[in-house]
């Protein structure tokens, strides 16, 4: 798993247990697709490893099996979380014969909510006894809601047993689930944990549709043979099914080399009745119960799956990256769940192993239908002039990887040495390699072949550990790629409230919004829109305003502009570098535990032709934001400092700069040539630096 994934997953947890400490409830949102179960185990396991006498039930939607996924997971997690001991609650467990009761010794209760709803049954009449049991014994019941959204009212009689209340969702609604901790869409999607959606339109057709599948079918034939693509259909449970259905398959028949599966559930006192058409004889020669599993399989061959309610929460299915909704809905709240559905990188585990455009096509989904509000409204952008990418042109750097180690890292000398572990069992070498860096993961990968490598590199483990630290963290092997990047042509950002800029009209970037000729001289001058845009916080919004004080000052080279679109008399070689489709980033490591990548907030080209990059910090708004810890990001400052100031070593010609704000009052710490200007501590002034850069124009001209 990619380090950035594991470390946005990570802070999340943190912000969850932080909050906990303060509050009985505490609302986490995160996309579909970010792996929610993935840091529940985690939260649950942190907890326990302090408080023994922790319990958790997790009650969940018992549509589409969720409850028994969810169970399913938490014992594949118990690898990688130890602490973790499941059991699945289940109403079916409590026959005419058998006398009602749940086994205690757990301290992971799964309980589907469906099946606590059911009147008279069993379930409904021992599950407080076995609260009350433990609550006796001094277990601390916490209850966490998995898809919060939906209502859980027979729980919430019971909530005088819960000592505290964790509520997860993709969409929390209502007062009572405002999100404490929040992982963003816009972050999930930024390291490759989600897939980016590009939304049709309803205008398009199912048609345009089917031609689009077929095209984006043969690309994943080219680049990933071992993943088949799916197009996913909802249709309305009523009424107009058998009519959408009749016209999907009109469609069908012109493109008879695709196959395809409709797959329905009924549900009928207690039970679920599975049925569905196909004309995949691979699936037909199957139970239909089984269809749900089959389809959701990486190398499943049917293209087409049409659905009704079956697949809005709760099956996973990542290979599916198109999502067609001819289904009549005015429910926000659906077609957020079922977008999810298309939503998961199917490439999660293995993402580093896939070159630029394989990377490009797991994380890219195509959705029509009503696109869901967002909270923060999507604003596209483009370059505002085609000389932009010829003017400003950078070089990036890099650090060693798994496949590209340094030549004195030699892997195979290093596991004949004396082992550094003794005789352990298989279980506890397994949970040591699988808590070591990713790096060090995917060495392991690459090196064993059979189970007598395992031994040998697990044995070996924190020597390899220590030497792969080394490696990645050593200074001198930083190294400067040969191909030069700049601003890709397209990129997008989403408002932050309180952060807009109005009249940014000579920068790198115009809002997309511009369409159509303007003369600066006409009756029709540029819209207010087109030259409003938003930064990601308060600081980035201030040193903006500095920067662009410099330019209308003369201070910043200009290019020519050749848009149609704009008469622009110049364009200031100043942008935000927004991270959507951005090449614009340079190698760092925080204690040689990962690769890690820095996107500087700003690039910039002086008057003289210097490239200032800006890494933009702030002291205080860390401090006041629940999910993150300021600790840690000082941390952050002092790593992306050690690494600057390598990088300004290897590019001559670049300035690296962090501007931290603190105490209201801002430090520029700035690296040239590998020297810090200002001192390694005290740093400069925005009004030293402010000097140094007109002096370090009038010196270069």
């Amino acid at each position: 798993m990619l380090r950035e994934v594991q470390e946005l997953q990570e802070e999340a947890v943190k912000g969850i247990l932080k909050a906990l400490k303060k509050q009985n409830e505490v609302t986490f949102k995160a996309p579909t697709g970010s792996g929610k179960t993935h840091m529940m185990a985690d939260l649950m396991n942190q907890v326990l490893s302090e408080d023994s006498k922790a319990l958790f039930l997790v009650s969940t939607l018992s549509k589409g099996g969720l409850a028994e996924q969810n169970f399913e997971k938490f014992k594949e997690y118990q690898k990688e979380f130890p602490r973790l001991n499941p059991y699945l609650i289940s109403s079916e467990d409590f026959g005419e014969e058998s006398r009602p009761s749940i086994p205690q010794g757990y301290n992971v209760y799964v309980l589907g909510r469906d099946s606590y709803k059911l009147k008279g049954s069993k379930l409904t009449q021992v599950f407080p006894a076995f609260l009350q049991k433990e609550e006796r014994e001094g277990k601390k019941i916490f209850l966490v809601k998995d898809e919060c959204h939906q209502a859980t009212n027979n729980l919430d009689k019971l909530s005088s047993f819960f000592f505290k209340t964790i509520n997860f969702s993709a969409t929390p609604k209502g007062k009572k689930q405002v999100p404490d901790v929040v992982l963003s869409e816009e972050e999930a999607v930024n390291c490759g944990l989600i897939r980016e959606v590009e939304w049709r339109g309803e205008e398009e057709t199912l048609q345009e549709a089917f031609e689009k599948f077929e095209k984006v079918k043969k690309s994943y034939q080219e680049r990933l043979p071992d993943l088949c693509p799916a197009l996913i259909i909802q249709i309305s449970n009523k009424g107009k099914a058998e009519e959408e259905t009749e016209k999907i398959r009109e469609i069908q028949a012109a493109h008879p080399d695709l196959l395809w599966a409709s797959l329905m559930t009924k549900q009928e006192k207690g039970s679920t009745e599975v049925f569905g058409e196909t004309n995949s004889a691979v699936l037909k020669a199957k139970k239909k119960e089984s269809w749900a599993a089959e389809l959701k399989k990486p190398g499943c061959p049917v293209d087409v799956i049409i659905f009704k309610m079956v697949i809005t929460e709760g099956w996973d299915i990542p290979r599916a990256c198109m999502l067609y909704q001819i289904r009549d809905t005015d429910s926000k709240v659906l077609d957020e769940q079922v977008l999810g559905r298309i939503r998961r990188n199917p490439k999660l585990l293995d993402f580093e192993d896939l070159d630029e455009e394989g990377r490009e096509l797991v994380t890219k989904a195509w959705a029509w239908g009503l696109e869901p509000a967002r909270e923060r409204p999507k604003r596209k952008v483009k370059l505002a002039s085609k000389e932009v990418q010829k003017a400003l042109r950078l070089k990036v750097t890099n650090l060693p990887t798994s496949k590209h180690m340094p030549s004195d890292f030699n892997l195979k000398e290093l596991v004949k040495k004396e082992p550094d572990f003794e005789k352990q069992s298989i279980f506890s070498l397994y949970s040591s390699s699988k808590k070591a860096p990713e790096i060090v993961e995917e060495l392991e990968r690459d090196f064993v072949k059979d189970f007598k490598d395992w031994f040998e590199f697990c044995y070996h483990l924190p020597s390899i550990i220590k030497k792969t630290r080394e490696a990645v963290d050593n200074l001198s092997n930083l190294s400067v790629e040969e191909e030069e990047v700049s601003f890709p042509k397209e990129s997008y950002y989403l408002e932050v409230p309180g952060q807009g800029k109005d009249r940014i009209e000579d920068w790198i970037w115009k809002r997309e919004e511009a369409e159509g000729p303007k003369d600066s001289r006409s009756l029709f001058p540029l819209n207010p829109s087109e030259q409003t845009f938003s930064f990601d916080s308060q600081a980035e919004k201030e040193w903006f305003d500095k920067l662009y004080d410099l330019a209308e000052d003369g201070e910043v080279k200009e290019a020519s502009s050749a848009s149609p679109l704009f008469d622009r008399g110049r364009i200031y070689l100043l942008g935000k570098n927004f991270l959507p489709n951005s090449k614009i980033s340079y190698a760092y490591t925080m204690e040689g535990e990962a690769v890690l990548r820095s996107y500087p907030d700003f690039v910039m080209e002086g008057k003289d032709g210097t490239l200032y990059l800006f890494e933009v910090k702030s002291l205080e708004e860390a401090a006041s934001q629940n999910i993150l810890d300021p600790e840690a990001y000082k941390k952050k400052v002092e790593a992306l400092n050690r690494w600057y100031k390598a990088a300004s070593q290897r590019l001559e010609g670049y300035i690296f700069a962090l501007p931290v704000r603190s105490g209201g009052a801002w430090k520029v710490y700035a690296y040239k040539g590998g020297e810090s200007l200002g001192g390694e501590k005290e740093g400069l002034s925005w009004r030293e630096f402010r000097e140094f850069v007109k002096e370090q124009n009038k010196k270069e001209l």
